[in-house]
């Protein structure tokens, strides 16, 4: 739904290259040699997330050694007849 608003671009295809954050601003460079500011950086990409790397905040981790299954089941019946 985003596309209907003419004051976002989707830049699709560049990888960030350098983030700088200042005061009042943030500054990105991508791999396309595209410079871009912005008041507010959302780092949405991922648990290697190279906002996240650029912005210095550091990841802990911890294994829990625990195995999950996620699954997504539809019956021909419903569980409630």
């Amino acid at each position: 739904q985003l596309q209907k608003y003419s004051n976002i671009e989707f830049i699709t295809t560049a990888k960030l290259i350098k983030l700088t954050i200042s005061a009042d601003h943030a500054s990105l460079t991508l791999d396309n040699q595209q410079n871009l500011t912005a008041q507010l950086v959302v780092g949405a990409d991922g648990a290697e997330s190279q906002v996240r790397k650029f912005a210095g905040f550091s990841l802990h981790t911890y294994d829990y050694e625990h195995t999950a299954l996620v699954a997504t089941v539809r019956t021909e019946k419903s569980h409630q007849s």
